[in-house]
């Protein structure tokens, strides 16, 4: 290897190596799964099972959970799911009926996960919203 091309890589391999560490684990995670799909071409009803874990070390309780079309995009789709409660390093699941348009189904089926924010009041007292980091999977 050219002695230039040596000193780009040495140059590059640290700040590629900062980048990737910058990245934290998420604050609320999880995997979700759609059961009992139907597509009747305009809109989609189906059972969302989603398991979400908390990440923040710090209990939630008396949180919603809100479905979101796309975070560009923020229309509210019919699930907004009240009284969460996750206590720190744990995983709760629950399930809701849904109906979405087919559109936002196809990007999910795509790979694109649903979008979920989570309101919620710390130990601080501070409200939050934060996006849930979600993934298809087992439950």
């Amino acid at each position: 290897m050219p002695s230039l091309q040596k000193r780009a890589w040495a140059l590059l391999l640290p700040a590629l190596w900062l980048s990737a560490g910058e990245v934290s684990a998420a604050e609320f995670s999880g995997t979700y799964q759609l059961q009992n799909v139907v597509d009747n071409g305009v809109q989609v009803t189906a059972t969302l099972v989603v398991q979400i874990s908390n990440n923040t070390g710090g209990d939630v309780s008396d949180a919603t959970l809100t479905l979101i079309e796309t975070p560009q995009l923020p229309m509210v789709t019919d699930l907004t799911y009240p009284g969460l409660s996750v206590a720190s390093g744990a995983a709760s699941t629950l399930q809701a009926d849904i109906t979405v348009p087919s559109s936002l189904y196809q990007q999910w089926q795509s790979g694109i996960p649903p979008y979920l924010l989570i309101q919620y009041v710390d130990g601080s007292g501070a409200s939050l919203q934060r996006p849930v980091d979600l993934s298809a999977g087992g439950l």
